[in-house]
């Protein structure tokens, strides 16, 4: 899981890839269910492909990165594939074939400092009490 957060800065995002060869970031937001594509300029550092990109997230939701090559053009919508001024209709989940996929990955968005983060941030107090309880068994 890569954890980024909600900011108006680049952030890098490094993984291992199946093979060196990456032109298409598809970034989809699993509580709104759309998709987000950036062609950035991918670098490789040692064993890593890394790229730096601005992206449009908010804060404690999950998203689903997958890294393509080869990516047929296709629309801000998503649904909708030119290929030689033909046009086909499809869903995003026919697009991943297996040999066009190079990354898959989740994404978290959160602002915590991720050394410390708890997912009960803010949220739960605790309370001491004097109450003495017996249990039998």
């Amino acid at each position: 899981m890569i954890i980024l957060k909600e900011q108006i800065e680049p952030q890098t995002i490094k993984f291992i890839p199946r093979e060196y060869s990456a032109d298409t970031l598809i970034i989809k937001n699993e509580t709104t269910n759309t998709f987000e594509l950036y062609n950035p300029t991918f670098e490789i550092e040692g064993y890593y492909l890394k790229c730096d990109l601005v992206l449009d997230l908010k804060e404690d939701n999950f998203y689903t990165l997958t890294v393509i090559k080869n990516a047929l053009p296709f629309t801000a919508d998503n649904t909708i594939i030119t290929v030689d001024n033909n046009i086909l209709t499809t869903d995003m989940t026919q697009l991943s074939i297996d040999n066009l996929i190079v990354y898959k990955d989740k994404i978290f968005c959160t602002n915590q400092n991720t050394n410390v983060f708890s997912v009960n941030a803010d949220k739960y107090v605790s309370h001491a009490t004097t109450n003495e309880y017996i249990v039998y068994e």
